[in-house]
């Protein structure tokens, strides 16, 4: 039968030996071999692999039936019976020590051998099913992320998962029949003091126990890691408290993704500030446009009938010149809530730096001295005027943030043809001619660790409320929108250069002049405008500029009333000069009705908005003219010049 017990009999007397043997035949045993000596038992059993050994504690030759069955023991699990004529202290005491699973003393009769087999048989497969079960669990235990660690009744550790041997820095070969206080150091994080866990109410009492809320666990390397943990009793099936089990979680990542989450979660409240900063922005924006173009408008309608020569004259120009100063500052302010639109042009980049540098000396203080070394030959850029003084305002401020002891900013612009060995290491560079503004401190430096990161929207190295982390990434988007880049060089306690560079083109700077001392007006006659404005000063600035230009002009302050003056006027009206946002409807919206009305209206929309409610990109797509807030008498009727080119029609 092939599932039959094999049975090892190990036996120097032949007649003992054949006597067994047959006994065992007879009860239904394999016994494959027969062996008289140790050395014959230690060939035998990996050859035939028996199932059980019957063992002669007392045999001829060098290796007695003790010895021999230690040495099985050690290689091979196979339980051993020891069969023996002798039963004194000596011998028993050295039997002992192998663990064997029976003892019959010779002689013995068939009922005593049976017996004694299958119990030891029984006691084998129970130790091994236990075996196994322990091998299963301490492996889960292994193999589990969290550190496990348990103790017995007295609170000496008897196990350590490798989790809990890499969190504590202690072996279980160290730790092990050790008191848990000695193993375990945890620490409350908010006073960095030795927490000490009543591990008597899980061994006495059976109670889970959280061991220290909120604290680090201390390792042999000094080491502070945060954790998570708690103990549980330990019971046994008469549910008897054993021991505890300690569970250890190392939360440092969880802490950094709740750090994370908490990052974001302010840089979306920050994000919904700006927004909401912006759109506050552009509402003050439009309001201010819309006042500064009747200041503008009537400054210059009182220049037009003053002389030069006049006191009151120059007054008027200083008025004019503020309001001017005051639509540039709505600029700086739609620039901050990135409300602003590009106005490219050639220029020379010599020229916001030069307008802006009175406010970067009010900016950054006294105690930093601003250099200029500006190139007298500089190559043309295409560029906005706003948003480039936006970015030396906010490279300024960086280097002021960077030298609070005092120090010197330099400014620096030249021309720069670079070729395929210069812009190696230049990440985002191409060949080419460019334009170079170099903006350079004195100041601390950025590490290198970090100066990757600098660009990133939000990244602050300030502590909080002290920046919004939008400064340099303001900086970077606008040199991008100029088909542009920017180089930093830094060195920590030397100071940080930060080079932009802007393609040259071949365009020359066309010359403006900022104010027009003296407006001469011309007439139309016979041509009849709408005008639709909700802002009461601006109306009637925009209504007696067109009248003193000779046309006949009526007057809406809203959407309704224009359709109404319209229709009275049974459609006569050449064009209309209507405010994009009216409190009724949008001005898009009236001049499509007034279009149906009358196809060949001339059309020209005003806004003091600069974002999305100026409605400039639905304006060009229909191909209406625009006319940005604030305007002042120069600029409208430079624009009615292009709507009626002929004089006094």
């Amino acid at each position: 039968m092939s599932n039959q017990i094999k049975i090892l009999v190990v036996e120097d007397e032949g007649i003992v030996a054949e006597d067994i043997y047959q006994s065992l035949q007879n009860m239904g045993y394999s016994v494959p071999q027969v062996v008289p000596s140790g050395k014959t038992a230690l060939e035998a059993v990996p050859k035939i692999q028996p199932d059980l050994v019957l063992m002669d504690v007392v045999l001829r030759g060098t290796l007695d039936g003790i010895e021999t069955s230690r040495q099985i023991k050690e290689k091979y699990d196979i339980p051993i019976i020891y069969l023996t004529a002798y039963a004194d202290k000596d011998t028993l005491e050295k039997a002992k020590k192998t663990e064997p699973y029976g003892y019959l003393l010779k002689p013995f009769d068939d009922r005593e051998l049976r017996i004694t087999i299958e119990m030891a048989l029984y006691k084998h497969r129970m130790e091994r099913v236990l075996k196994e079960r322990e091998a299963y669990f301490s492996t889960t235990l292994k193999s589990i992320i969290d550190g496990v660690i348990t103790t017995d009744q007295d609170g000496l550790i008897t196990f350590m998962n490798p989790v809990a041997e890499g969190l504590t820095g202690i072996p279980l070969t160290r730790a092990y029949y050790q008191p848990i206080q000695e193993i375990l150091v945890l620490e409350q994080k908010k006073y960095e003091q030795r927490v000490y866990p009543e591990y008597s109410q899980i061994l006495k009492e059976g109670i889970y126990l959280n061991l220290c809320h909120n604290c680090w666990l201390v390792n042999t390397s000094g080491d502070r890691i945060p954790v998570e943990n708690s103990g549980s009793p330990i019971r046994n099936s008469r549910n008897e408290i054993i021991g505890a089990v300690i569970v250890l979680q190392d939360v440092t990542e969880k802490m950094r993704l709740d750090e994370e989450k908490e990052r974001i979660r302010q840089e979306l409240l920050q994000s919904q500030k700006m927004e909401a900063v912006g759109k506050l922005a552009g509402g003050i924006a439009h309001d201010f446009n819309t006042l500064l173009t009747a200041m503008r408008g009537f400054t210059d309608m009182a220049l037009m009938r003053l002389v030069p020569s006049e006191p009151m004259h120059d007054e008027l120009i200083q008025v004019k010149n503020a309001a001017q100063s005051a639509a540039e500052l709505t600029k700086q302010l739609l620039l901050f809530s990135q409300k602003h639109p590009l106005e490219s042009r050639p220029m020379n980049l010599n020229e916001p730096i030069e307008q802006i540098i009175k406010m970067l000396n009010r900016l950054i203080g006294e105690t930093i001295e601003i250099h200029t070394e500006l190139s007298k030959q500089l190559w043309t850029v295409m560029g906005d005027k706003a948003t480039l003084e936006q970015v030396l305002m906010n490279l300024a401020v960086n280097a002021r943030e960077a030298m609070p002891n005092g120090g010197i900013l330099t400014i620096r612009t030249e021309n720069s043809h670079l070729d395929e060995s210069a812009i190696i290491g230049l990440e985002g560079a191409w060949p080419g001619k460019f334009v170079c503004l170099s903006v350079s401190d004195t100041g601390t430096g950025i590490p290198a660790e970090i100066r990757h990161r600098i660009f990133e929207p939000f990244f602050t190295t300030k502590g909080s409320g002290k920046g919004t982390g939008l400064g340099l990434s303001v900086v970077y988007g606008i040199i991008k929108e100029h088909n542009g880049w920017v180089h930093v060089y830094s060195e920590v306690n030397k100071g940080t250069a930060f080079k932009i560079y802007l393609p040259a083109i071949e365009e020359k700077v066309k010359k403006t002049s900022r104010t027009k001392t003296q407006v001469k007006p011309v007439t139309y006659i016979r041509k009849s405008i709408l005008v639709v404005e909700d802002q009461d000063g601006a109306r009637e600035f925009t209504r007696r500029a067109l009248e003193k230009m000779g046309f006949q002009v009526h007057a809406a302050q809203n959407a309704n009333e224009a359709l109404r003056l319209f229709q009275k006027q049974k459609g006569i009206m050449d064009m209309v000069v209507s405010d994009v946002e009216l409190p009724d409807l949008t001005g898009i919206e009236l001049v499509d009705q007034l279009i149906e009305k009358k196809k060949d209206l001339k059309i020209l929309l005003c806004s003091g908005y600069t974002d999305e409610k100026s409605r400039w990109p639905i304006i060009r797509e229909r191909g209406f003219r625009f006319l940005q807030k604030p305007y002042g008498f120069s600029e409208l009727m430079e624009v009615m010049s292009e709507f009626f080119p002929n004089k006094k029609e």
